[in-house]
């Protein structure tokens, strides 16, 4: 038993030994969630206050597949009866994540960033998942929807 608890510490340290320092995987996810968090909050903000640089923090093909950014407010207004561009407010953090997607037969990769927040969308409280993806195409918000898995 004590040759595996030995064993085990050895891999634990290399391993940890491999992730720490300046550079390393482990400070490379650090910074990029709390780069994608201060992007998310500065959205958060500009979206009631200056909605041309709120658009500036949203990935290129953000809400590409529907029309864009002016289609996503009429539809997020219509489906959830609260308008994103009355304004954001933080209630609540209730999490956070990242990985990576690969779709081989496109060879398309991309890292991403998800948060869900407690907010008050225009005056309607709501639990929101926001994803900031970094691909071949750019950098911003990638999603901006109602979390439904609490």
């Amino acid at each position: 038993m004590k040759r595996v608890i030995v064993i085990f510490i050895i891999i634990s340290m290399l391993f940890l030994s491999s992730c720490g320092g300046t550079g390393g995987f482990f400070d490379t996810l650090v910074t990029e969630r709390a780069l994608g968090k201060t992007l998310v909050k500065d959205f958060f903000f500009l979206i009631g206050n200056d909605v041309e640089a709120a658009k500036n923090l949203l990935h290129p093909n953000f809400y590409a597949e529907n029309g864009g950014f002016e289609a996503f407010v009429e539809d997020f207004k219509q489906e959830h009866n609260a308008d994103i561009l009355d304004g954001i407010s933080i209630v609540g953090w209730s999490g956070e994540g990242s990985g990576s997607g690969y779709y081989p037969a496109d060879d398309y990769k991309y890292t991403y960033q998800q948060y869900r927040y407690e907010l008050i969308v225009g005056l309607k409280p709501m639990s929101i998942y926001v994803e900031v993806r970094t691909d071949e195409y750019g950098y911003g918000i990638y999603a901006f929807e109602e979390s439904i898995d609490q």
